[in-house]
Order: C-alpha cells, then structure tokens, then sequence
C-alpha cells in the first residue's frame, strides 16, 4: 500500500478562490492528479498533511501527505502533478517529489 509522500506546492490566495488561512500540520483536503483529470471521482483522495513547511512571503511549501485510501504506485512517483482541494475550492497545485512507503 502506497499511503505516504513528499510533494512540493503553491498555495493559492484566498482573494484567488483559495483557503483564508496557511496551511497546517493535520489539515485534511483531498488530492487530485492532474494526469488523470477526466478520471476526477476515480482519482480524488483523502489525505491528510503530517509535517508541512511553508514560506507564506512567496507562497510556496512542501509537505509530507498520509492518503487515508491507498493508490496505484504509479500515481505517487515523483514529478506526477496534483491539485490540493477543500470540495471545489483549489488550494494549491503542486507536485510529488518522493515516496516514503
């Protein structure tokens, strides 16, 4: 089961659709890959962010994500790109850079 990755991002400002706040160490969104955009129901996952570094000045992060649901091997090699969603709402846009296990 593939549950645990690293993934580099850039959150989007609220006054651009995105989340009011930073994002949090325990924040729960879901995941969507970009690859498999016309797939969306298939590919939206749950996670949640276990250890989060974040330069709120540029908006950029990295993040370490626990999916609750596993997904193929595939789907967590690095360079895939993923969305970080709250329902409709676009959080960030980002990309795997590792898998953990």
């Amino acid at each position: 089961m593939n549950k645990i990755f690293q993934a580099d991002f850039i959150w989007i400002p609220h006054s651009l659709g995105g989340y009011r706040g930073p994002p949090y160490e325990g924040m729960r969104t879901n995941i969507r890959w970009q690859k498999h955009i016309e797939d969306f129901l298939q590919c939206l996952r749950d996670v949640q962010w276990e250890e989060i570094n974040f330069d709120p000045n540029i908006l950029l992060g990295s993040a370490t994500g626990k999916l609750i649901n596993s997904v193929p091997a595939e789907w967590l090699k690095e360079g895939e790109y993923i969305e970080i969603l709250n329902g409709y709402h676009v959080l960030a846009v980002g990309r795997i850079t590792s898998r953990i296990r």
